[in-house]
């Protein structure tokens, strides 16, 4: 039994250390890229960051796990005191959002007319 609570203290000490390691991704720097100069004009890359992890235990078996990903989602310009945003699009998430929608949409139907 003491050697669960061990394995425990281990378990909760790792998933303490990785989320703070993952609380660092909510810093500034990790959305804003570093600003580069172009023919006179300023642009920055802006990102959306996610990160998930997750920690499970049974007796005398520990595991635990997680992710990050960060995607760019803007390109803010600066030339001559006036500000432009451009959207990034991410055509394979638009991609497989549609893909999905019409798989539900078909399920859905198959199983009204069989109703």
């Amino acid at each position: 039994m003491k050697q669960a609570n061990n394995e425990t203290q281990e378990t909760l000490e790792k998933a303490q250390e990785l989320t703070a390691n993952m609380l660092a991704i909510t810093k500034p720097e990790a959305i804003f890229g570093a600003p580069v100069e172009i023919d006179g004009k300023r642009v920055v890359v802006a990102s959306e960051v996610g990160a998930a992890m997750g920690v499970g235990q049974v007796w005398q078996a520990t595991g635990g796990g997680g992710t990050s990903q960060d995607r760019p989602v803007a390109v803010i310009s600066v030339r001559d005191g006036r500000v432009r945003i451009r959207p990034v699009f991410d055509f394979t998430k638009i991609g497989l959002a549609l893909l999905t929608a019409v798989a539900s949409f078909a399920t859905m139907w198959r199983k009204l007319r069989t109703a």
